[in-house]
Order: C-alpha cells, then structure tokens, then sequence
C-alpha cells in the first residue's frame, strides 16, 4: 500500500472512529448475509423499547436486545418471504407474515409466537402484507390478513389474536392490503387499486369508498381520531417518474376530498391528526396543516422515507448517504444529526449508501436506523445521549 494511500486509509478510520465515539449507539448483532436488505419488510421497537424485531423478504425475523445489541431469538418459516413482523402491545407475542413458494405451491403465512420461547401460538390463514398497513389494531386484540389468491374477489378476515379464532369476514374486497383505525373499528382495504373502502371493521359494513380513477393507491391510513383519511397515489408507468404522485386528504364519514399535495410520496400524521409529513419528489419533507392544507415548514434532503415520534413532535429522516436527522415539527430546525453508519456516498448523487428505514420507540427516547451499506448495520440510538445540534446564532 502506497504511503499516501494508507495515511489516507488511518485518516478515515479515525474519523469514523471519531463520529461513532460522538454519536452513542447500540449496534445490533448482524452477521453478514443475515438480512437482505434490498427487501427489509420491518423495524420496529417492542412496547417497552426494550427490544426491537426485524424481518426482510426471506424467512427469517430477529429480534435484539436494545441495551447489548444481542440476538435474542430468531424466528424461521422456511419458503415463506416474511415481509411483516411486530411485537404486540403486550410485548410477549410477535406477529409475521408473508408469502412464498413451499414445495412447488405458493404458501401465505401469517403467525403469532411467544417471543421468549419462540414458540408458535397461532396460524392464521392468509397474511397480512407490510406493516405500514397496520394488520393489528392498536390494542393488539384483532389482527386482519387477506386471501393473495383472486386479485379481484379477495376475502379480509379479522382475527381473535388471544385464541386464534376468527371474528369477522369481508368479502368482495379489491386491491391488496389494508389498515386499521386507532381504535380498531374500521379498516381500509383496496390499496394497491383506484378504490379504497372504509368499512366497519365490527359489522363488516361498507361505510364509504374513495375513488381515484386512474390512479394506483399505493398507501392510505387513517388520521388518529379515525375522522380523515391520508392517501398517496400515482399514475400508470415507471413510479419514479415526477409529477405523477398525489397526495389526498379524505373525509372519512363523506367521502369528499379536503385536500391535496402534488409531487409527494409518502405521508404521515403527526400532532395528534393536525399535522401531515409528506416527503416530495423533491426528496424534502414538509409539514401542513391538515385543517387548512397550508405549509406550516419544510426542512432536509435526499430523504428516503421518515418517522414521526410518538408524541408528535419530531420528525426522523432517513437519508441517502447514511445518516439519520432529528427535526423539530413546529420550527423545522434540525435537533440531532445521526452518523455512525459508517456507509460514505461516493456516487455523484450523494444516493450510495441509503438507510432504509428508521422507527422511533415507543417512549420516544431511541431510534433504530437500518443502513444499506456495506456492513448492512442496524442501529439504535439513544437521543438523551446525542448531543444536539448547534443552531446559528440568530436563532439563539
């Protein structure tokens, strides 16, 4: 190795060094090919934010310890691409799901474990897709999968996820996916057509429908209050493509449309339904307020996807050269800056190196960031332990 090469090599070891002894973390027990993350389905905490659980689409989900980083228990259905895993509320049970080719026949699964023993309690027929979808209600009493079989004729059952047993049947859905109400007493099904249904999730009565003729509704949630519904569609032809994605603001009792954001791909609701994130084509994110459709701020770059705290109030976005940043929903103003992925965005468009997802815990204290770079690294970081970011002097 030439000198210049290798004092070059010592330097960027030592800034890298430098940056992870700036930025506490946990690194999770990873080893290589474990998780493929061109296809990770889920990360998320479990209730007390003690654990955290991933699944990738092979057949496989981990779960971690949060304080050592140590591999606490693997979960295993062989063929089966588990693209959804998360712990349920009362933390000792974990819900998968996915979709495979087992023995030349196609296979769903959809499964609750015990997670200390890793025990198998109940399969469920059909699956439930990503989680973004939220297949489990708040409370963590119902569970919802669909039949992948008939594209247009497909039946939504809701689970008992205690005894396993069946509550309630929807058939005649379109679309694939679907998604609960906080409260668990409406559920949304057709995403991935051009209608979404709103149903009565207790007497599997259809209350409304919301149509975008011509579009693909590839994600929809409802707002906390169960009373507004956020959707995000986009045009035939290639996804990347700008100007072809909308966002939609629904009134969930009527139907009517309140408002709508062109050139964005993804929202969430933040502040308790009053606020909406949305990242643009542009790759920043902006707030608005969903009374009044108007852009309260907006603030990062070369955004992948985002996450918003439990209580509202922060913004995560993931990015892609590595790192991770901590924002201020009222003000915009940037908190904490995450680096300690260690990927370097060499590429002339800074996109080397994304982190793919990012999650924040339930208590709102640590965040977990997985990075699709050379090590694959999945993170937590505690944020009381982060030094915050220094603000320019006029702000002060």
């Amino acid at each position: 190795m030439k000198p210049n090469v290798y004092i070059a090599f010592v330097l960027l070891l030592l800034a890298s060094t430098l940056r992870a002894a700036e930025n506490p973390f946990v690194e999770l027990d990873l080893k290589r090919g474990e998780m493929n993350f061109d296809g990770l389905g889920s990360v998320a905490f479990s209730p007390d934010s003690k654990k955290v659980i991933a699944s990738d689409n092979r057949s496989t989900v981990l779960i971690w310890e949060v304080e050592s980083g140590k591999k606490l228990l693997q979960l295993d259905v062989p063929g089966v691409r588990l693209d959804c895993a998360a712990f349920l509320p009362d933390g000792k049970r974990a819900f998968t799901s996915g979709s495979g080719i087992v023995g030349n026949k196609f296979t769903e699964s959809a499964c609750i474990w015990d997670v200390e023993s890793g025990k198998e309690l109940h399969t469920l027929e059909g699956r439930a897709g990503l989680p973004a979808f939220s297949p489990l209600s708040a409370d963590g009493k119902k569970v919802a999968t669909f039949d992948t079989q008939n594209m247009q004729d497909r039946v939504v059952r809701i689970w008992d996820t205690e005894s396993g047993k069946e509550l309630q049947k929807i058939e005649g859905v379109t679309g694939s996916f679907f998604t609960f109400s906080l409260d668990g007493k409406k559920i949304i099904t057709g995403i991935l057509s051009s209608t979404v249904h709103i149903w009565d999730a207790e007497a599997s009565k259809e209350l409304q429908k919301l149509e975008e003729p011509t579009r693909m509704i590839y994600f929809a949630t409802f707002s906390p209050d169960g009373k507004t519904v956020v959707t995000a569609s986009h045009e035939g032809g290639r996804v990347t493509e700008a100007k072809k994605y909308i966002i939609r603001l629904w009134d969930a009792e009527t139907g009517k449309e309140l408002h709508r954001v062109e050139d964005a791909r993804f929202a969430a609701f933040a502040s308790e339904g009053k606020k909406v994130a949305t990242v643009g084509m542009d790759e920043m994110v902006r707030i608005w307020d969903a009374a009044s459709g108007n852009v309260l701020c907006r603030f990062g770059e070369h955004v992948v996807t985002v996450a918003v705290s439990p209580d509202g109030k922060k913004v995560a976005t993931a990015k892609y050269n590595s790192t991770v940043q901590i924002w201020d929903i009222d003000t915009g103003k940037e908190l904490h800056y995450l680096e300690g992925h260690m990927g370097i965005a060499i590429a002339a468009n800074n996109k080397a190196h994304p982190v793919v997802a990012v999650a924040f815990s339930p208590d709102g204290k640590k965040v977990v960031s997985a990075a699709h770079n050379a090590r694959r690294t999945l993170l937590v970081w505690d944020l009381e332990q982060v030094p915050p970011v220094k603000q320019p002097a006029e702000d002060l």
